[in-house]
């Protein structure tokens, strides 16, 4: 019988356990939503001539939503049409210890946080963060009703204090997300017509009846402002 004593290197004893990794792959492939597949990320040997795909794994269906990063955190937010409601949620990596006592451990961490508005239509138009880094502004439009009734308007959510705030009832002039530009003090994005558009960063504090200021369709003048 072998006199060697398990936990040594090199002693054939157990090896560490190793924590298997996995990436998140968001797909916008479909009308009214967006798929989410997990992938193992240790499945993938470049070193291997044997490599299998696999079939993909089924869909999580989350409906109209946006995803927005700010600083180290990912917000997000989705409609479910089922039950006609509103999540919204943030997810950070940080420690998961419950106390100091414990020896820390990391990982993602997942808040649940105010909804929007009960007057706040079910699709995300357009959406763009503010340059104070905590100030998210959303748009909501339906294209299906004249904007008289109500059906426009755009938002905004402090991350700082979880307050939501409204501005008006107009939207900002993009589809999906907004850049800023500092040079210009400009959000800067693709309209609905698919040309370049510009509008001045609004306030997180104003409420206006009036959109702000936009150019839509820049000319080519124009663009070579925007690359810088």
């Amino acid at each position: 019988m072998s006199n060697k004593r398990r936990g040594y290197a090199g002693d054939g004893g157990e090896k560490r356990s190793r924590r298997i990794k996995h990436l998140y792959l968001v797909l916008d492939d479909w009308t009214k939503g967006y798929s989410i597949h997990k992938i193992q990320a240790d499945s993938f040997d470049s070193d291997s001539d044997d490599q299998h795909s696999g079939a993909a794994p089924a869909d999580m269906v989350c409906g109209f939503g946006i995803t927005v990063v700010v600083d180290e955190m990912l917000y997000a937010l989705s409609y479910h049409f089922r039950v006609k409601q509103h999540s919204f949620g943030v997810m950070s990596w940080g420690s998961t210890a419950p106390d100091a006592l414990q020896q820390p451990t990391e990982g993602w961490s997942w808040k649940t946080l105010p909804p929007p508005p009960p007057t706040f239509h079910r699709r995300v138009n357009s959406y763009a963060l503010h340059p104070d880094g905590c100030t998210i502004f959303m748009s909501t439009a339906n294209f299906m009703t004249a904007p008289s009734k109500g059906c426009m308007g755009t938002y905004s959510f402090n991350t700082k204090d979880s307050v939501w705030r409204w501005h008006g009832e107009w939207a900002l002039p993009f589809s999906g997300q907004a850049h800023l530009d500092r040079e210009l003090n400009a959000w800067v994005g693709l309209g609905w017509d698919g040309y370049i558009s510009a509008c001045q960063v609004a306030s997180p504090s104003c409420h206006s009846t009036t959109p702000t200021q936009d150019w839509v369709g820049l000319a080519a003048t124009s663009m070579s402002t925007l690359r810088g």
